[in-house]
């Protein structure tokens, strides 16, 4: 991953097979309490995908696990 994208935590480790199989272990911030509050905040923001990342990078990568049953 981290030939694609800068400061991606454990970036060497992560392959495109692990982001597309939803097993990266890289931090869900779409559900982050901080991106929730900041939304409120200010919820005409448009945000870059730098400052998503951000979010997500805060967290080290498996430090959390969580089931998604979401699907198309």
């Amino acid at each position: 991953m981290s030939d694609y994208v800068a400061g991606v935590p454990d970036g060497t480790h992560i392959t495109l097979a692990d982001l597309l199989k939803m097993r990266s272990g890289l931090y869900d911030y779409t559900s982050a309490p901080a991106l929730a509050m900041m939304l409120d905040a200010d919820p005409g923001k448009a945000w870059t995908p730098q400052e998503a990342l951000a979010l997500a990078f805060r967290h080290a990568p498996r430090s959390r696990t969580a089931c998604s049953a979401r699907s198309g």
